[in-house]
């Protein structure tokens, strides 16, 4: 079927991309806010009615791990959603499992919770470490994905957040073979030139974090009117490539 139901549960984001609607729309949420759109997404999780429409889902944020669940009540709540998922996912009703995450800015998600007990939480999941005492329907057609992205221009404010980001892949990479990853990149000319310098960058990529990559055309998103405004506005020059560069790009990637 692969009919998948995407949930996102609020906009908070603190990534500030420039080139992300969410530049200027984002704004903190209260914690009533949160606790209800998890309350919410449990009861539709918990339902099997839902799954007689879809064997997939998806969680976005904005981000989770940011600052967003950083009370009791949240941490609790938000972790009972993944109780329901696993439920779901250990019953064969939710074959696939995405999670849509920046990895930029996760050191604690509350207390002592860290990345690392995150991805271990994913890994008894999909049963990498305890296939021995549970049993799937059919176990060989489910995983779950990390959805994140990267970009050369425009998401990374700081060194620092562009290697948190590469340490936590590493970390899922060496952490669980199961967990399928998969990268976003906006085809930017900057892109195209750090491509053009180095015409096996992106293998280099695939084979580093042992991921996907998969591309997205930029845009100028719902914030700006013209490429001029959205230049203006996030002073991204090298955002939007150029033509022959773009065609030769997709050229190449097709190859």
């Amino acid at each position: 079927m692969n009919n998948m139901l995407q949930i996102e549960l609020w906009r908070e984001c603190n990534n500030h991309c420039k080139f992300c609607y969410l530049q200027e729309e984002n704004k903190k949420q209260s914690e009533e806010y949160k606790l209800n759109a998890i309350k919410n997404a449990i009861k539709i999780i918990k339902d099997n009615q839902t799954w007689t429409n879809y064997d997939s889902l998806g969680l976005i944020g904005g981000e989770f791990f940011q600052g967003q669940i950083n009370t009791e009540a949240l941490n609790k709540e938000f972790f009972s959603m993944f109780v329901a998922i696993e439920d779901q996912f250990l019953h064969s009703n939710i074959k696939h499992f995405w999670l849509t995450m920046s990895l930029t800015d996760t050191q604690h998600i509350y207390n002592s919770f860290t990345f690392e007990h995150f991805i271990d939480s994913l890994d008894h999941l999909a049963c990498i470490r305890s296939n021995k005492h549970v049993s799937w329907k059919d176990k060989e057609n489910q995983d779950i994905w990390i959805c994140t992205s990267y970009d050369t221009i425009g998401r990374f404010h700081t060194k620092e957040a562009e290697e948190t980001w590469k340490r936590y892949m590493k970390i899922i990479k060496d952490r669980s073979e199961y967990i399928h990853t998969t990268t976003c990149f906006i085809i930017t000319q900057d892109l195209i030139d750090t491509y053009n310098k180095d015409k096996d960058f992106f293998n280099k990529f695939r084979e580093e974090y042992n991921t996907h990559i998969y591309f997205k055309c930029p845009d100028i998103g719902c914030n700006d009117k013209t490429i001029e405004d959205f230049i203006k506005r996030t002073k991204l020059n090298d955002f939007f490539p150029k033509r022959a560069d773009f065609i030769k790009f997709l050229y190449d990637m097709a190859e």
